[in-house]
């Protein structure tokens, strides 16, 4: 049977490899060489697993009315979840006659390799948080051998809110920023309990406004079962606390958020932003009797 449709795409396009997270697109030129006018349709080859994961879409219209010898080209989106699972994958777009389906011809196939987070080198900040960290235990250790008879420890080990609890000490700067360190921790390891500890309510997340912590504590869930495996991989690459003033009119300023009065969020509030190779969280944060707690996360 004599061709169609003449599917191509460029060279670079036949072979790609994306992250998770990334977003591209693919143009293709499809010619009709049938010499004569026909509907034509573009369809992706539906059992490709690209395809049935929605990776891979056509991005604007699929069907256009070609001419005896007309030229059309199509976009096909590509758009990769947080949880996508690195491979080596691939996808077909056909061409087809949109009144005689099985009247069509096949595009090449496209080589999607999904690639995992690359290693990166540590960020600066972490040398000193580790001297610190080794200080700390050091002394612990000096301590708890040298402490005289009787001497007990008072921490409340059944607090489920110890580690992530932070009281002001002085600089609210460095408060907020040891505040978030910690709970950002609890949430990318998936410790549900001290996430909840340190929320205010109401509380910011997945884009809704969570009026009680049994609220959070179940859409938290939620978006773990989605997205946990991609959290363990998050590389934090520094952080930047200020007041939500002092962010007014920058990329991330909140006060135009229409959720900034849904979470009681002032502009005298603190706000961390978190910077990782994907892009950069909010977290605000304010007083809360002799400590803090978290508002929310902006993602």
């Amino acid at each position: 049977m004599a061709k169609l449709f003449d599917i191509s795409v460029p060279t670079a396009s036949t072979n790609l490899k994306v992250n998770a997270k990334q977003k591209t697109e693919i143009t293709y030129t499809v010619s009709n060489l049938s010499g004569r006018s026909v509907r034509g349709r573009m369809v992706l080859k539906p059992d490709d697993p690209p395809v049935k994961n929605k990776w891979v879409t056509v991005a604007e219209e699929s069907e256009k009315d070609f001419g005896e010898s007309s030229t059309f080209q199509f976009k096909v989106a590509i758009n990769m979840p947080a949880n996508a699972t690195p491979g080596k994958y691939t996808f077909r777009l056909d061409a087809v006659n949109a009144n005689i389906p099985d009247e069509g011809d096949s595009g090449p196939a496209i080589g999607l390799e999904v690639v995992g987070a690359q290693a990166g080198s540590p960020p600066k900040w972490i040398f000193p948080v580790v001297a610190v960290v080794l200080l700390l235990v050091v002394g612990t250790v000096a301590w708890l051998l040298l402490k005289p008879a009787g001497v007990t420890d008072t921490k409340a080990h059944d607090d489920p809110a110890v580690v992530t609890k932070t009281k002001v000490h002085g600089d609210p700067a460095v408060d907020v920023e040891k505040l978030v360190g910690r709970w950002l921790d609890a949430f990318l390891k998936g410790r549900t309990d001290d996430v909840v500890a340190s929320a205010s309510e109401p509380f910011y997340l997945g884009k809704k406004v969570l009026l009680t912590k049994a609220d959070l504590r179940k859409e938290y869930e939620a978006e773990r079962q989605i997205k946990g495996a991609s959290w363990l991989t998050m590389e934090i690459q520094g952080m930047t606390v200020k007041t939500v003033r002092e962010f007014q009119g920058t990329q991330y300023d909140l006060s135009k958020d229409r959720t900034f009065n849904d979470i009681n969020l002032s502009l005298d509030d603190s706000a961390a932003v978190v910077r990782t190779k994907l892009g950069a969280m909010i977290i605000p944060v304010r007083r809360a009797g002799d400590g803090y707690e978290i508002l929310g996360l902006w993602d």
